[in-house]
């Protein structure tokens, strides 16, 4: 077994593997994922794990005599940065929050909720 980091154009090594689950696609820019695969003798690729940046859209903050839906404020920083987002090219991105306000706008904007566990490292 073999083992070594890959990115850019090599990334499309992967794409028969997240196309099967339809994942989504690694972002193949130079600097924004870079893999660790595992190959077998032959070449064949036996296994890799995904090191790439995501897109946060956290924290919003709106001035406490701001805040509420009579004046929209909130609502229209979320639909414009959700906006520039997909203008921009951005595939995915991510929100995580405890807040049903925040979740409320994430799903007003196509936002999916994801089951399972969120785990942070490096703090």
């Amino acid at each position: 077994m073999t083992f070594r980091w890959i990115d850019g154009e090599e990334l499309a090594l992967l794409d028969e593997v997240f196309e099967s689950r339809t994942w989504t696609p690694i972002t193949k820019d130079k600097g924004l994922a870079r893999v660790l695969i595992c190959e077998g003798e032959d070449g064949r690729l036996l296994g890799f794990n995904v090191v790439q940046l995501c897109a946060h859209v956290e924290p919003l903050w709106v001035a406490p005599g701001m805040r509420g839906r009579a004046n929209g404020l909130t609502e229209e920083l979320a639909n414009r940065t959700a906006q520039y987002l997909r203008d921009n090219g951005v595939r995915n991105w991510r929100c995580t929050t405890s807040s049903p306000r925040v979740a409320e706008l994430c799903e007003s904007n196509g936002m999916v909720l994801v089951e399972g566990k969120v785990f942070r490292g490096g703090c």
